[in-house]
């Protein structure tokens, strides 16, 4: 799936204002509101955007942010993954490559909250053969959504070696 000018305009509006009403998108990108209807519906359709309301864990009072690296039982990957994904406190769970098995991030209101869920449910977690916690003293950039005006067209090129 492609996008293309008008796509990125609908994408930017949206950016701007979640709540962004189709006129206003529709004047921004000259078209008509049930061409926007319709563009918008296939956007979310094909999972290039979603539309949603983003939490601001600092704002919540969960003002220790931690990064999570595990290594894990090979055969136990996806499992430990599903774990990770349940807990309210994980923003988010990805399998890598490199010197973890797992990189998660989690957030609590204090690094005592940290420590004790490493000690009292990470520990536990059957597949987890060890892990190493960062936790985050200043963060410097927060993006809470990607935005498609800083996005490099290149990046969109599909590899087709």
């Amino acid at each position: 799936m492609t996008i293309d000018k008008i796509d990125e305009v609908l994408i930017l509006e949206l950016q701007k204002d979640g709540r962004c009403s189709y006129t206003t998108m529709a004047n921004a990108a000259k078209i008509s509101l049930s061409t926007v209807y319709r563009r918008v519906k296939r956007l979310v359709d094909d999972e290039i955007i979603e539309i949603s309301g983003i939490v601001d864990y600092d704002k919540l009072g969960l003002v220790a942010h931690a990064i999570i690296g595990l290594d894990v039982d090979l055969g136990k990957i996806d499992s430990v993954c599903e774990k990770l994904a349940n807990i309210p406190n994980v923003s988010y769970v990805g399998s890598s490559f490199g010197r973890f098995d797992i990189i998660f991030y989690i957030h609590f209101s204090s690094p005592k909250m940290l420590s004790k869920f490493i000690k009292t449910e990470l520990s536990k977690m059957e597949g987890i053969l060890d892990s190493e916690a960062f936790l985050i003293a200043d963060i410097k950039k927060k993006i809470l959504h990607w935005s498609i005006g800083k996005m490099d067209s290149n990046l969109l090129q599909k590899d087709h070696t």
